[in-house]
């Protein structure tokens, strides 16, 4: 498999320019050589690759390791949901090989979930045999000692998704793990939301504004409520919500409502207000620790929900493009988020 790798990417700048949507992003193709070039140089400092939310992170990041090739990455992302998307991506080479950036030709790899920790000799055999491993942090600590530094040593390079959370103590211990050997950060924000820097070398930053300029983000049309009372405001939030959902339905947009709460108690109160009043759009509520959530989040990427009550949003990552319509019935700190 590694061996069908080298030579197998066939991107070029000018691809982007003359076939628009059928090749990756100019973003994509911008990082994807300033990451090809860093590995080119052998130099081992930790880099980082700043791309806002949507433009391709993780394609970016596949590219490049087939591209390159690398032998074994371990991959470090926040979340068992970040996790799943990513492993689903990365065993299809997700549509790498579509929009031609790679040879129809180049294998899929081989690849590792680490989900419970490592505890045994043959659960570890899996590891040898894969060509990307990818984990939580959460996952990792679970594993026994031995097995952890053996991991750490037979993998070549650490790419961390959504880098904001390097600083956190679990990620920090395992990236201080790969010193001396290639780290690649990938990130919407240089800064976690303490305002700390994310740290290492910026290679690539993608700003917001030429996100905008270019189409990758469009314009938001934002509608406020005022309501004396809450259980009126949000009935009246949600009434507007799912009007504007059903008018996009109508209109042909496979189109899905997130309810964005801000505690789970009022994730389960507005929850029995969408399913008392638009049963019929199939509303289902999700936060971290309720039973069934992988579940759920199949059902939801299936299409199987229109309106998905949860708490804070669906988490860092999360990728459904069709998630168009926001009803805020507790709205973050900071707006703009």
């Amino acid at each position: 498999m590694f061996d069908s790798w080298h030579g197998c990417l066939t991107v070029v700048p000018k691809v982007a320019e003359r076939h628009g949507q059928d090749s990756l992003r100019q973003p994509q193709i911008a990082a994807l050589l300033r990451l090809l070039a860093q590995f080119a140089s052998h130099v081992t400092e930790d880099v980082t690759v700043v791309m806002p939310t949507g433009t391709g992170k993780t394609e970016t990041m596949m590219a490049s390791i087939c591209a390159f090739p690398i032998r074994r990455p371990l991959i470090l992302v926040p979340s068992v949901s970040l996790r799943e998307q990513t492993t689903e991506k990365f065993r299809s080479l997700g549509i790498l090989r579509e929009l031609g950036a790679i040879r129809k030709s180049t294998q899929n790899p081989v690849v590792t979930v680490l989900e419970g920790g490592i505890r045994n000799d043959s659960e570890y055999e899996l590891i040898s045999l894969s060509n990307v491993v990818i984990s939580t942090p959460q996952s990792i600590n679970n594993c026994d000692l031995a097995y952890r530094t053996k991991l750490f040593a037979d993998c070549t390079h650490l790419f961390v998704d959504e880098a904001h959370h390097v600083r956190a103590r679990t990620w920090d211990a395992i990236k201080k793990e790969f010193e001396g050997r290639p780290v690649v950060q990938f990130t919407a924000t240089p800064f976690r939301y303490d305002r700390k820097k994310v740290g290492g070398r910026i290679i690539y930053n993608y700003p917001m504004s030429l996100a905008q300029e270019s189409g990758v983000f469009r314009k938001i049309r934002f509608e406020s409520v005022y309501e004396i009372s809450d259980e009126r405001g949000d009935r009246e939030i949600a009434r507007i919500a799912v009007e504007t959902l059903r008018k996009d339905l109508d209109e042909g947009f496979d189109h899905i409502l997130m309810a964005r709460c801000g505690s789970k108690k009022r994730a389960d109160a507005i929850f029995k207000l969408y399913e008392d009043r638009y049963s019929d759009l199939n509303p289902v509520c999700i936060y971290s620790g309720i039973p069934g959530r992988s579940k759920k989040d199949e059902a939801i990427r299936n299409k199987q929900h229109r309106i998905v009550v949860c708490v804070n949003m669906l988490g860092e990552g999360f990728d459904l493009p069709e998630l168009k319509v926001c009803a805020l019935h507790d709205i973050h700190k900071s707006l703009p988020i």
